[in-house]
């Protein structure tokens, strides 16, 4: 059976008709059509083919196939034919459309104001059309979506703006309004005559700004670091602040001009530096070790502690051993911990110094401590490696794995592993141990050791693979058949197909099944051969026209040549 139409790689929508063309021996009894492996109809009649819808199934790549079926079950399948469904439904989504700048509730004046908006559509915007009070201002069809325009041609006051954004096909998505109001009454302008931009001040000082307006300036406000600090409602403008109020270090300041109808106008901000320095603090902190004691033998891990007191604050204390700096410790109660295990037996100072916010260093008398730790254990595990076979050979039979082993004191014994299973100790050297592979699957397999001393360190090989290849003995065993239909004893028609049907099995696997067909008067015989179906073997057997009696035996064949044959059956003939 071979699928005809539609050909390989055809985009296809909506209902299309597929055509199998499908032959058979004895005759085709029907056509199953599939849609990725899924069975959506069939055909019966002598030209096979079927409608699908496509608009059933996903958009993309899809596979057809067909099967057919013969009179007594036999089934063909059908090459698969790759075919891309595309139906497309129509667009009715309008763009979604906001307005992004100006905000809310923000005031506009000038000959140029900018207007943004944001908007996306499952397809694409076509154009963005901005309008204040219903009244179109301008369009942008590229994004970012964005207009200018005078507000100087609108009557200061309350003005409502929003955006409507169209798609190719037409459809339209107005955003929310946002409420602007238009003043083109010029604020204040505003500028810090004095301090200076980076200036430093201390103690109280004085600040100058100069201001104006087309009407008249009412009041100007000083900010330092965005609060209000002073005001003043008259010429000369300017302030005086005690700078010992705030904390040492940089400031903003900046000023802002009020004009009658309330604009403000601001000035640009500048930084000042508060520097009311305290006198300098010339006092080193007192500091002395309080543990351990002058002259303590210590071992293993040592805390070592320290009082330390200064007027204004200990930042920290750092520990030294033999005049080389350990740790620090920047709270109190002031402590570190050594390892004396890192350090030869014998005498070593121990000595502490504090310090303070201004720098101030205070050193603590140096007292002697003595060391004593035993030796340490034995912790180093002995190296092994497996040196024989190596690394992705193939073996069989009887294999001799060898390995190297080493030990700062002496290796006891080198365990072998096949598959994380031990197979055999070695306590001399050279280490080995015999693998025999023949008790084993054919296939990869890992080795390792594994190398211990006499204080039980372990040290582990790394896995090596070997492929273990032993051929498999010879097949003797011959298939078994069995006669499934007709029953012994059985009549069948004269003039007529009868399909023998035969179970057949074999521990290698079946290549072919006889049915020898014996007329018994004659004493000749007929070879059929069967053929595979899902259910066993089939032989057809075409009966003679004559009324007689025939034995009927099967014979199944495997690779080697061994032959199985079933009992024989007596068959009549009618």
């Amino acid at each position: 059976v071979q699928i005809s139409s539609p050909s390989n790689g055809t985009i296809l929508s909506g209902p299309f008709f597929t055509i199998a063309h499908a032959q058979d021996n004895v005759g085709v009894a029907r056509v199953d059509f599939y849609v990725d492996a899924v069975l959506v109809g069939t055909d019966v009649e002598g030209s096979f083919g079927l409608t699908i819808d496509s608009k059933a199934f996903s958009n993309g790549l899809h596979l057809l196939t067909a099967k057919a079926y013969d009179l007594v079950g036999n089934e063909g399948v059908s090459s698969g034919v790759s075919v891309t469904f595309s139906n497309i439904p129509p667009d009715n989504t309008p763009p979604l459309v906001a307005i992004t700048s100006p905000a809310d509730g923000a005031t506009l004046s000038g000959f140029s104001v900018n207007v943004t908006a944001s908007a996306s559509d499952n397809s694409e915007v076509f154009w963005v059309n901005f309008y204040l009070d219903d009244v179109l201002l301008n369009s942008d069809p590229t994004s970012p979506y964005s207009i200018t325009f005078d507000s100087r041609n609108f009557n200061n006051g309350a003005h409502t703006l929003h955006a409507v954004a169209s798609d190719p096909v037409g459809n339209k998505g107005t955003s929310s309004s946002i409420s602007v109001r238009i003043n083109n009454d010029a604020p204040p302008t505003v500028a810090i005559t004095s301090p200076e931009n980076g200036a430093t001040v201390l103690g109280v000082f004085d600040g100058t700004v100069s201001a104006l307006d087309d009407v008249g300036v009412t009041r100007v406000e000083f900010y330092l670091d965005g609060s209000v600090v002073y005001t003043d409602v008259s010429e000369p403008y300017g302030f005086s602040l005690d700078s010992t109020k705030y904390a040492n270090g940089m400031h903003s300041l900046r000023a802002g001009a009020y004009d009658a109808a309330g604009q403000r106008g601001l000035s640009n901000t500048i930084s000042i530096t508060v520097n009311n320095a305290p006198p300098p603090d010339i006092t080193a902190p007192a500091v002395a070790i309080t543990s351990p004691a002058n002259g303590a033998t210590v071992s293993n891990a040592v805390e070592v502690t320290a009082s330390a007191s200064d007027a204004v604050g200990v930042t920290r204390v750092d520990f030294y051993r033999d005049g080389v700096f350990m740790l620090s410790d920047d709270s109190a109660p002031y402590s570190a911990v050594f390892d004396s295990k890192m350090l030869a037996n014998g005498a070593h100072s121990l000595q502490a110094k504090a310090y303070d916010v201004a720098g101030n260093e205070g050193v603590s008398g140096s007292l002697s401590v003595s060391v004593f730790n035993a030796p340490p254990p034995d912790t180093t595990a002995p190296a092994v490696a497996i040196t024989s076979p190596a690394n992705g050979t193939t073996v069989s039979g009887s294999v001799d794995v060898a390995a190297s082993a080493s030990d700062a004191v002496g290796v006891t014994r080198v365990d072998f592993f096949r598959d994380g299973v031990l197979i055999s100790s070695d306590d001399s050297s050279p280490y080995s141990a015999a693998m025999d592979t023949k008790t084993i699957v054919n296939g990869s397999h890992s080795v390792l050791a594994k190398a211990y001393d006499a204080a039980g360190n372990m040290g582990t090989s790394s896995s090596i693979t070997v492929t273990v290849y032993n051929a498999p003995p010879p097949d003797t065993t011959s298939p078994i058949a069995l006669i499934t239909s007709p029953a012994d004893g059985s009549t069948v028609k004269r003039n007529s197909t009868v399909s023998i049907l035969v179970a057949a099995s074999d521990n290698i696997g079946v290549t072919k099944v006889e049915i020898s067909v014996k007329d018994i008067q004659l004493n000749t015989t007929l070879v059929l051969s069967c053929a595979k179906s899902s259910t066993g073997y089939v032989c057809p057997w075409r009966t003679p026209s004559k009324r007689k009696a025939y034995a009927l035996q099967a014979k199944a064949f495997d690779e080697p040549g061994n032959i199985g044959s079933s009992a024989t059956f007596t068959v009549t003939v009618r």
